[in-house]
């Protein structure tokens, strides 16, 4: 039986390899992490050691950059394995030594122009400076939506205005981990590690959410950006207020079997729905966008405030310029935010009005608003409301 088995993981292996040899493009996220493990891990099915990985950072991109320490604690990760993802990982960062020619650029970037057996978004060399100087950010990243089981999102908004100015994700977890209030020391530095890759999915301590939270301490505006943030780490959220409070919105609550039910189709393998449940629940709960009783969520449309409002915008628009109207709709970040739909024209004119945007046009069939600062200048042209 033993002999049957090794040599089923041994065929599915080979196919695998050869898979990513004909069609790079063509593997999954899982695949391409069960691919690399398989010279760590030999002998054994690595691929639930794949998405379990994936279930707990998030994405590929995330497991790779993960440190040792954090990549040894979950099942199955050994020191080989912990050091063959870090070191691919450091690899992937490093700046390339020679340029290449056009040509061959072209066909082997993985930013739509070409492909790579590891196309993953990450932040070049010397990129998370140059974004902190000049406070810019890139347009938020794709993730996958896996089942998440500890939100830590309402610590995560009581801490972050604390955080001392910094770029380095290691020296955000350590101060998340010295400012958590829990005994053990292991489960700081899961909820810190948590914590750093929700609030900075971009891979990179960013100066305009820091520069946000000390204006917003302790004010909605805060807690409102800090869940979209959650949203880009964890798009399961998004998917449940999309495809299952909006279309119930008019009713005003969804029972708490329901949302468990949802999941549960989604992730029908998982013995883990109850807890993804409940950190659904309390995500939106610190967010701001649902209450919860024991058996029921209640939610609505809800007004927009301008700064929170202004922050979305100008994430999901990064560059200045113009955009038709009809791309709001087409942002399921943003209709996730539950903002009243009837308050967001206006509320495009009022940033108009105050020069946070250069102009609003309702001609005919043609609705546009022009985007002028990043997201930096519009956060410093905020005023301050909250305390330090």
């Amino acid at each position: 039986m033993a002999d049957r088995e090794r040599a089923s993981h041994s065929g599915h292996r080979q196919r695998l390899r050869e898979k990513a040899l004909r069609r790079s493009e063509s593997l999954t996220e899982a695949e391409r992490l069960e691919l690399l493990l398989s010279y760590a891990i030999p002998r054994k099915d690595v691929r639930p050691v794949a998405e379990r990985l994936l279930g707990c950072f998030g994405d590929l991109s995330r497991v790779l950059s993960a440190s040792r320490i954090d990549l040894k604690r979950e099942q199955g990760i050994g020191e080989h394995a912990a050091a063959l993802l870090t070191l691919v990982g450091q690899i992937r960062s490093q700046p390339t030594s020679v340029q290449k020619p056009e040509q061959e650029q072209t066909t082997t970037r993985a930013d739509g122009t070409g492909v790579t057996l590891f196309d993953l978004p990450s932040v070049p060399d010397g990129a998370s400076d140059a974004a902190a100087d000049e406070d810019r950010l890139p347009a938020p990243p794709t993730r996958s939506a896996g089942l998440f089981t500890q939100a830590v999102l309402a610590q995560a908004i009581d801490l972050l205005p604390g955080l001392p100015n910094t770029r380095s994700p290691d020296a955000a977890r350590k101060f998340f981990q010295r400012a958590l209030h829990y005994s053990a020391l292991e489960t700081r530095e899961r909820y810190a590690s948590y914590i750093v890759k929700r609030l900075f999915p971009y891979g990179f301590v960013d100066r305009p959410l820091l520069a946000f939270s000390r204006k917003f301490a302790g004010a909605d505006e805060l807690r409102e950006v800090c869940f979209y943030r959650f949203m880009i780490a964890e798009p399961l959220i998004q998917k449940v207020i999309v495809d299952l409070l909006l279309p119930r919105v008019g009713a005003g609550e969804v029972a708490r079997a329901v949302a468990r039910d949802f999941l549960a189709e989604l992730f029908p393998k998982s013995g883990s729905v109850g807890d993804g449940t409940q950190a659904i629940v309390a995500a939106l709960s610190a967010g701001g966008l649902a209450t919860s009783s024991r058996t029921a969520l209640r939610f609505a449309y809800r007004d927009i405030r301008l700064a929170s409002f202004a922050f979305v915008l100008h994430s999901e628009f990064p560059e200045p310029g113009m955009y038709d109207f009809r791309l709001l709709d087409q942002k399921p970040r943003v209709s996730a935010m539950m903002w009243s739909p009837a308050q967001i024209v206006p509320m495009l004119y009022e940033m108009r009005n105050i020069g946070i945007i250069s102009k609003v046009s309702e001609i005919d069939n043609i609705r546009q608003f022009t985007t002028r600062m990043t997201l930096g200048e519009v956060i410093e042209r905020l005023p301050s409301k909250g305390g330090p």
